[in-house]
């Protein structure tokens, strides 16, 4: 690969974001002679200033470099039950906040990720989990709320990064602690490109004989498909080159005569995202492993 071209831009940002956030970007691809190394950059940029739109007591979700430019989230709530600014940027009809999340607290915000920080997250998850068993097993059966909503662990950033080799970002789904999760797809991350209707094993140390299959969301009939919110976020704000008007709440564009919303753009994103969902009875096998291989990693349960 060439080295970057890339040069600071004459060109700023809307006022409102250069003066809070300092961040400048030449979003003009001509002015490289790497493209990969541009969409990685400016990746990196995009999801700064998505971060940097939203109301500073809004954006609670951390955020995990896998390298530069790709991402890591998780999600334990349904976003779709709320009514957050994030989900109003998302259905298109959100306003400009008044206090915004300045460019230290949006770096503070995004971690790099490392195998020391999963390996604190693991001990942390399993010293808690005996305790929360503990504390549930006195609830009586009655006083029990059950909870439908399974975990997800999803990238952001693989398909803007790399669009021309079929990469795609992922979901997986299921209910195995969130550290197997991240480890999960730190695994996926070197198996790229991972295809649709693809089954991979070995994605789990503990697990290597378990087989997980990869589909696409859109392949799915069923309404019970999980919702990686800050996916369609960041692609709207990477639509910004190739359709200005999707930053624009009355969005529409026409295609084959047809005219298109935004709600229609967003289930296409979304539908092109390759989904893993782990079945409950395969989640306690997982689980069941993965505290066996954390008791041989001399870890106190």
């Amino acid at each position: 690969m060439g080295s970057s071209n890339i040069k600071p831009s004459a060109h700023k940002f809307p006022s409102v974001l250069s003066a809070a956030t300092g961040w400048k970007f030449n979003a003009e691809p001509l002015w490289v002679e790497d493209i990969f190394d541009y969409r990685r950059q400016r990746s990196e940029n995009l999801l700064i200033r998505m971060m940097h739109y939203f109301p500073k007591d809004e954006f609670n979700q951390t955020i995990v470099r896998l390298s530069r430019g790709i991402f890591m989230t998780q999600q334990i709530e349904d976003p779709r039950s709320s009514s957050s600014t994030t989900n109003s940027v998302v259905e298109g009809n959100a306003t400009m906040p008044t206090t915004f999340v300045s460019q230290e607290e949006i770096l503070s915000m995004i971690d790099t990720f490392s195998f020391n920080d999963l390996f604190n997250d693991m001990m942390q998850q399993i010293a808690t989990a005996p305790a929360t068993a503990s504390a549930e097993a006195t609830i009586t059966a009655t006083e029990k709320t059950p909870s439908t909503y399974k975990p997800i662990t999803y990238t952001i950033g693989i398909r803007f990064s790399n669009p021309y080799n079929h990469m795609r970002d992922i979901v997986v789904r299921g209910n195995i602690p969130l550290w197997c999760q991240t480890l999960f797809i730190t695994e996926c991350l070197r198996r790229l490109p991972i295809h649709p209707n693809s089954w991979l094993a070995g994605l789990l140390p503990f697990a290597k004989d378990i087989s997980f299959e990869f589909r696409l969301i859109s392949s799915y009939t069923y309404q019970d498909v999980p919702y990686p919110q800050l996916i369609p976020i960041y692609e709207r704000f990477a639509m910004e080159l190739s359709e200005p008007q999707i930053v624009l709440m009355d969005y529409s564009a026409s295609e084959d005569g047809k005219e298109y919303r935004w709600k229609d753009r967003e289930q296409k994103i979304l539908g092109e995202v390759l989904y893993c969902d782990i079945l409950d009875e395969t989640a306690v096998l997982i689980t069941s492993l993965a505290n066996e291989w954390a008791k041989a990693q001399n870890i106190s349960m």
